[in-house]
């Protein structure tokens, strides 16, 4: 089957983690797409996929094209009051629910965005498959790694945050519980640096957070990383911080997982579908908590932790990944 991956130019796949799923289905098709039957093409192909969609961006339909989306989650939907829209993004929105109707089907991240798929679109079950993400292959190994030039502005103990900037992300209670603990974020990404079209409704959290951390030497902006740089942060870390109100899927864990770094998550149905026991779970509406969880992860023994998530890691690698990519896509294709 030839595919074509279709990007919307969508300006949010630079900080939501599209960019970086992007980059591995397109190299999880290079490394295992030939024994799948699965290959490439922007000329000849037999269906179109559409990875970074944005609900209030409208999807182009194309008369004699066998189309089919990537939808991660519907959290600006769900949780709209701290992702307005305005009347022009409700009308993008039911235009796409039409034209997503129309579609051969969706790929989606998780059982629990499928079930508030199938809810929120009308759309039948077997349109809808789950395929569940998988890392970039640099981190599905842990190797040496070069030191960073940041190293000198590193200290030995820390906690990495290396994620979105949105509401669901939870950053100002997280700035709270590293103060109540006393201790050092890491913060890595661009979108973490930009301090550009701050007066945007969906930053609203986000500006709580630069405020909560202002002069603060506890809380280290690093901007852009490199994945190599970004490997060694997590290696390094002692624990990566993702108390989240809301995922889609959780990448950072799943990358951290693989660099034997512990991970402290926000327990939702998101998570725990995706990570069962292979993480230390904290209440992310409780700021103690979520400092409590740090706190014993940093200075605890995380022996059996780093265990089972390695072992749950497994479940979501590249190979597995194009293997469940290519059976959800042959399904598609034969309801459409």
């Amino acid at each position: 089957m030839r595919i074509n991956v279709e990007s919307l130019s969508n300006p949010l796949s630079a900080v939501r983690g599209i960019g970086s799923y992007n980059q591995m289905l397109k190299e999880g098709i290079a490394r295992y797409g030939q024994k799948n039957g699965l290959e490439l093409s922007n000329q000849s192909y037999d269906l179109e996929l559409i990875t970074d969609f944005n609900p209030f961006q409208k999807i182009s339909l194309k008369a004699g094209v066998s189309q089919a989306i990537v939808i991660h989650d519907l959290i600006p939907l769900k949780y709209a009051r701290h992702f307005p829209i305005g009347l022009k993004g409700k009308f993008v929105w039911w235009q796409n629910c039409r034209i997503i109707s129309q579609l051969a089907g969706i790929i989606t991240d998780s059982q629990v965005v499928k079930q508030e798929l199938i809810q929120t679109l009308s759309v039948s079950a077997d349109k809808i498959n789950v395929v569940y993400p998988a890392a970039k292959a640099i981190y599905e190994t842990k190797s040496p790694v070069a030191l960073p030039k940041f190293i000198d502005n590193i200290p030995r103990n820390y906690i990495l945050y290396n994620a979105d900037v949105t509401w669901n992300k939870n950053l100002p209670r997280l700035a709270q519980a590293i103060k109540k603990i006393n201790q050092t974020l890491v913060l890595a990404g661009a979108a973490l640096t930009k301090r550009t079209n701050l007066n945007h409704p969906w930053l609203k959290s986000f500006v709580e957070f630069l405020k909560e951390t202002q002069n603060d030497k506890r809380f280290i902006f690093l901007g852009f990383v490199s994945d190599m740089e970004l490997k060694w942060l997590y290696q390094n870390a002692k624990t990566v911080a993702l108390p989240s109100l809301a995922e889609g899927f959780g990448l950072p864990w799943l990358e951290a997982c693989w660099q034997e770094s512990p991970v402290v998550v926000g327990r939702t149905a998101v998570t725990q579908e995706i990570m069962g026991e292979a993480a230390y779970y904290v209440d992310p509406l409780k700021v103690s908590s979520i400092a409590s969880g740090l706190e014993n992860v940093m200075f605890g023994d995380n022996g059996e932790l780093i265990k089972r998530q390695k072992k749950q890691a497994q479940k979501y690698s590249q190979s597995h990944f194009v293997d469940s990519l290519k059976t959800a896509l042959y399904n598609l294709l034969n309801n459409d």
